[in-house]
C-alpha cells in the first residue's frame, strides 16, 4: 500500500512538473524551442506550439495524461471502503495494470526529452512477474477437493481442503482461494488454520461480505451439492506472523476473525510440544480479543488443546469480551463475579470451561505490554503480532510506540488489518 501510494503521488508530481513545463515552452522564441525539440517535433521559423498540442498533441503528453487518470482510478477503488463494498470493481479495477504498463512504454518511446531508460528498470520484475503468473495459471489447471465442510458460530466457514502434492507452508502464511464454478477467476486471501504438519489444509471464512457470504451458501452441509465442489488455490504466501518463532518472547493479538493465522501457530506449537519437537521462544502470550463469547466456540477445542500439551507453560492464554450494553452494567458485574469465583474453585472458566481467564472489557495494551516486559527485562527484542479490526491494531500499535519511548527494550510490532 506504501509502494502504491508512494508511486502514485509522485505520478502526480511528475505530472504538475510537466504542465509548467509546457506552459513555460508556449511562452519561449520559436527558435529556443526548435533548439531543444530539434529531433522530435517539427517547427517553423515563426510557428509556435500551444499548451495543447503538448498536452493532447504528443504522445508523450497524451499517455501521460492517460496514466494518471489510470492511476487515479486504480487509487480510488483501493480505498478501504471500496475493497469493503466494491471488491469485484476494486479486483477488475486493477487488472488496468497490463494497460498502466503500456502506457509507460508508449511514454518514453517519443523520445521527447531523453532516450528511455524504463526498459532497464522493467525487464528483471516483468520475466520474474511472468514466471509467477505462469506458476499461479499451472495451478489453476488443478482443482483441489474440498473434504469437509461446516457453518460455525458467528458465520464462519470451515473448509478442509486436500493438500496437493508438494504442498507446504509455515505456520501463519496464506493462500489465495477461487471456487471452483463460481467466479473461477475471483481469488481471495484467506490465512492457512492448520498447521504445516497436518495432511490437510483448513480454512476459516467469516461471511462478512459477497463472497464470503456466497461461500457461506455453496459449503453449507445442508446444501445437497457442497460434495460436489472444488476450489483453486494459489500460494502459499509469506506474512510477518510466520517470524513469531524469530524472538524470544512473542505477544500475539487477535481481533475476531484475525485470530485465525494464531491457530495455525498454536496447532503447531502442540505438534512440537508432542513430539519434543524444537520452540526457539521462551514465551508465548496469546491475546484474543472478541465481542461476546459465542466467537471464541470455534476455536475453543484448539485452545483447550494447548492447555492440556503445553506442559511446559510455554504459552500464556486470555480471553477478552467487548460487548456490553454499559461499563459497569448489573449483568456485566454477576457474570464476572461468578466467572472470577468459579475460577478459583475449580481452577476453570464458567463461561469457556477453560483453564485460560476470561476478562470483561477491552484489554490495556500498554499495560500488558508493560507487564511483559517486566516478566522478561533480561530480553532485548519482543515481537508483537496484532491482525484483526483497525481499532485494535492502531492501539497495538499505539502502545508498541509508547513502550518503546521509554523502555530499554525495543517492541517489535507487526499487523494486519481483517
Amino acid at each position: 500500500m506504501i509502494v502504491g501510494w508512494t508511486s502514485f503521488g509522485i505520478s502526480v508530481f511528475h505530472f504538475v512538473g510537466h504542465m509548467f513545463n509546457f506552459y513555460h515552452l508556449t511562452i519561449q522564441p520559436p527558435f529556443f524551442v526548435k533548439c531543444v525539440f530539434s529531433n522530435t517535433i517539427y517547427y517553423s521559423s515563426t510557428f509556435l506550439h500551444t499548451f495543447q498540442f503538448y498536452l493532447l498533441g504528443t504522445v508523450t503528453g497524451m499517455t501521460g495524461v492517460l496514466l494518471t487518470g489510470v492511476m487515479g482510478i486504480m487509487a480510488v477503488f483501493a480505498l478501504p471502503w471500496a475493497r469493503r463494498k466494491l471488491y469485484n470493481i476494486f479486483w477488475r479495477v486493477h487488472k488496468l495494470y497490463i494497460v498502466l504498463y503500456a502506457l509507460i512504454i508508449l511514454h518514453g518511446s517519443a523520445v521527447l526529452v531523453q532516450e528511455p531508460w524504463f526498459y532497464f528498470f522493467f525487464l528483471g520484475p516483468a520475466l520474474l512477474f511472468v514466471l509467477d503468473k505462469t506458476v499461479s495459471l499451472s495451478r489453476f489447471s488443478h482443482p483441489v477437493d474440498v473434504i469437509r465442510s461446516d457453518i460455525l458460530p458467528s458465520d464462519v466457514t470451515f473448509l478442509e481442503i486436500h493438500k496437493p502434492t508438494g504442498f507446504s507452508f509455515k505456520a501463519g502464511e496464506w493462500i489465495r482461494l477461487a471456487i471452483k464454478g463460481y467466479n473461477e477467476f475471483e481469488y481471495h486471501p484467506i490465512t492457512i488454520g492448520s498447521a504445516p504438519h497436518e495432511e490437510t489444509l483448513k480454512v476459516y471464512i467469516r461471511a462478512v461480505g459477497p463472497w464470503t457470504r456466497k461461500v457461506k451458501k455453496l459449503f453449507d452441509p445442508s446444501n445437497v451439492q457442497q460434495s460436489l465442489r472444488q476450489v483453486y488455490i494459489d500460494g502459499p504466501f509469506g506474512s510477518a506472523s510466520q517470524d513469531w518463532s524469530n524472538y524470544d518472547v512473542t505477544v500475539m493479538v487477535g481481533g475476531g476473525i484475525g485470530v485465525t493465522p494464531f491457530a495455525s501457530i498454536l496447532k503447531h506449537i502442540i505438534f512440537l510440544a508432542q513430539t519434543d519437537g524444537r520452540i526457539s521462544c521462551t514465551k508465548i502470550y496469546f491475546v484474543w480479543v472478541s465481542t461476546d463469547q459465542h466467537q471464541f466456540e470455534w476455536m475453543i477445542d484448539i485452545i483447550r488443546e494447548v492447555e492440556e500439551h503445553d506442559l511446559q507453560a510455554l504459552v500464556h492464554i486470555s480471553l477478552f469480551i467487548t460487548r456490553f450494553y454499559k461499563k459497569y452494567d448489573l449483568r456485566t458485574l454477576l457474570m464476572y463475579l461468578c466467572e472470577r469465583h468459579f475460577i478459583r474453585v475449580s481452577g476453570r472458566s464458567l463461561l469457556m470451561g477453560l483453564q485460560s481467564p476470561l476478562y470483561f472489557g477491552h484489554p490495556n495494551f500498554d499495560l500488558l505490554l508493560k507487564s511483559v516486559g517486566k516478566n522478561h527485562s533480561s530480553v532485548k527484542r519482543i515481537g508483537v503480532f496484532s491482525y484483526g479490526p483497525p481499532q485494535m491494531v492502531k492501539s497495538v500499535a499505539k502502545a508498541c510506540f509508547e513502550r518503546n519511548k521509554t523502555s530499554k527494550m525495543i517492541y517489535e510490532h507487526h499487523e494486519e488489518v481483517y
